[in-house]
């Protein structure tokens, strides 16, 4: 008996085009290698294609969840983009006016940006480690995102330890490389 091996139909390639471009994170971009591209070609040719329908549903969730991240981080523009990104998919998502609320509230709170010297992080001084406990304070206090910004991750994991030292409650905060080292307290 002779088995004949089954083609890959046009959807089917489509559609594992697609989950490679997700995958790869080119979820709408570039204009023609990109998985929402694919999947539109999808329903072009079967309507009511399943798993076409659940690959854009996944791009607009992924975007949504970076837009989350972008708030939780204070990029509130890179918040702004990906949401936006997520409408072009699809305008309707019940998410989408509940996150512009978010954004626009987030983008209206109060915050404080506290610059730290590299030379004194370094020392690790009571100068230093008085005033990380002085905003750890004041995080804990008034409830702030914290995002915290050091030249080196041991750096930031020291002042994180710092702010959390002076509080009773762990503080919640985000750790970005970078320069010049401070502290941003956002307040709800």
């Amino acid at each position: 008996a002779h088995t004949q091996k089954s083609v890959p139909t046009r959807i089917d390639t489509l559609l594992t085009e697609a989950e490679r471009a997700f995958a790869r994170k080119r979820l709408t971009t570039p204009l023609d290698d990109n998985a929402y591209y694919r999947y539109l070609q999808v329903l072009s040719r079967e309507p009511e294609n399943s798993a076409a329908r659940q690959g854009i549903q996944q791009i607009v969730e992924t975007y949504l969840a970076w837009s989350i991240a972008a708030i939780e981080a204070g990029q509130y523009r890179r918040a702004t983009d990906m949401l936006n990104k997520a409408r072009s998919v699809d305008e309707l998502h019940l998410s989408i006016e509940a996150l512009e609320n978010r954004i626009e509230q987030a983008q209206m709170s109060r915050s404080d940006a506290f610059k730290l010297d590299q030379r004194a992080l370094t020392g690790r001084g009571e100068a230093v480690i008085g005033k990380l406990h002085e905003i750890g304070r004041s995080a804990e206090r008034h409830k702030a995102r914290v995002r915290i910004v050091a030249a080196t991750d041991a750096d930031g994991r020291w002042i994180y330890q710092q702010l959390n030292a002076a509080s009773l409650n762990r503080i919640r905060a985000i750790i970005e490389l970078g320069s010049p080292p401070g502290i941003l307290l956002t307040y709800p």
